[in-house]
């Protein structure tokens, strides 16, 4: 939100819910999601996607995969929104 990480702000890619390892409980599912049900606990971590190809995913330093997708900053985090 400040700007200070070097990467680009929230704001600047449209992303209007901030917020990063988010939990909840499942309220809701798609018809193909067949290993979690209604009432389990869920968390995510603070990435939402990474490459997958890469060194660092195949290890466990996939928070430096070059590909990462951050939550919270370039695609919407767990906070809610009211906007």
């Amino acid at each position: 939100m400040l700007g200070d990480l070097g990467l680009p702000t929230m704001s600047s890619l449209g992303v209007r819910s901030p917020g990063h390892e988010g939990a909840g409980i499942v309220v809701a599912k798609g018809q193909n999601v067949t290993d979690w049900k209604l009432g389990d606990r869920a968390g995510m971590k603070p990435i939402y996607d990474v490459c997958h190809k890469c060194e660092l995913c195949w290890g466990d330093k996939e928070t430096y995969c070059k590909g990462a997708v951050f939550a919270g900053l370039a695609v919407p985090g767990m906070f809610p929104s009211s906007f």
